[in-house]
Order: structure tokens, then sequence, then C-alpha cells
């Protein structure tokens, strides 16, 4: 079965910088991870993103543009939405097996 990008972020909550291991930024990762397994779906939320205005949308598609690094081959490492007082927000790490790092801000 087959969920809408309206129906996943219903489901995990409002996507925040909260620190957990269960909070709906995590549990939103965590289905990207083992759910979004193909690139029209992967597709077909980001333009549902582009299509929508708000931070809940925004934070989603900075997950879904990280989570493409991992179609690419990169080991994903997500960072936070925005930066606070001196942590500065890092939208992702990535790395790949010979030593190419990016990063994205």
């Amino acid at each position: 079965m087959s969920m809408t990008l309206n129906q996943i972020l219903d489901l995990v909550g409002a996507l925040d910088d909260s620190a957990g291991a269960d909070t709906p930024r995590e549990r939103f990762r965590r289905f990207l991870t083992k759910s979004v397994t193909n690139v029209a779906e992967l597709r077909d939320h980001i333009e549902q993103c582009l299509r929508t205005s708000g931070d809940q949308y925004n934070r989603a598609l900075q997950d879904l543009v990280n989570h493409i690094g991992g179609f690419l081959g990169f080991e994903v490492v997500f960072g936070r939405y925005r930066g606070s007082g001196a942590r500065l927000g890092s939208t992702a790490i990535g790395r790949r097996p010979r030593g190419f790092t990016w990063f994205w801000r």
C-alpha cells in the first residue's frame, strides 16, 4: 500500500529539531530509509513538497533531497533542520566507501 506524503506527515507528526530517538523527525527519516525505495515514489513526494508551502513540507523536502544521496550510494547522516544559537544547521553529511564526502547546509 502506497501512502501519500500528506498521510505520512500526519502519522509522524510535526517535523522539528527536538532531540530523541522517537521524535517525528526520526520517525520520518526511518520511514524514508525503510519504505521509500524507488525513485518514482521519491520524485512524487518531492513534487508534493514543491507544491505545498509551510515548514512541515520544507523540512520534509530537506530529508527527501538528502535521501537521494542514499540512492547514489552515499551513507547519509541527517543533520538539524535549522541552526540555533552556537549550533549550526547542517542538513546532511554523506560518505562513500572510497572516502568522498559531501556536506550540505
